[in-house]
């Protein structure tokens, strides 16, 4: 019980960040709000997981749990490894912009 109780407290103060941050898209809010409330609802009702695990073809309702945890792990950081992608491109596009803006003939003297 004393888990639970730290859980629940431990989730509500993620919901509430998740409902005071703004997020640019509210589909994104409302998945995350949804999956912070099923969390606890299965933690107070453990076999109400179970028997979804159940009719999906898992044993049990902690097995569920571990895979969903490892797909939602390799997305965030297929996710994560796609906008470093993304932002070292940009990094790139500007350094050659600044290094094409300032670029001197030589000879030429430096700024003073």
């Amino acid at each position: 019980m004393i888990f639970q109780l730290f859980a629940t407290a431990l989730l509500g103060g993620a919901a509430a960040l998740v409902l005071l941050r703004g997020f640019s898209w509210r589909f994104l809010k409302i998945g995350l709000l949804t999956i912070l409330l099923l969390a606890i609802y299965f933690i107070w009702r453990p076999d109400d997981l179970t028997a979804v695990a159940n009719v999906i073809g898992i044993g049990r309702g902690a097995d569920l749990v571990g895979y969903v945890s490892t797909l939602v792990l390799l997305l965030f950081i297929l996710s994560n490894m796609i906008h470093e992608r993304k932002v070292e491109r940009q990094l790139t596009e500007i350094a050659r912009y600044l290094a094409i803006r300032d670029a001197r003939r030589p000879g030429d003297p430096g700024p003073k």
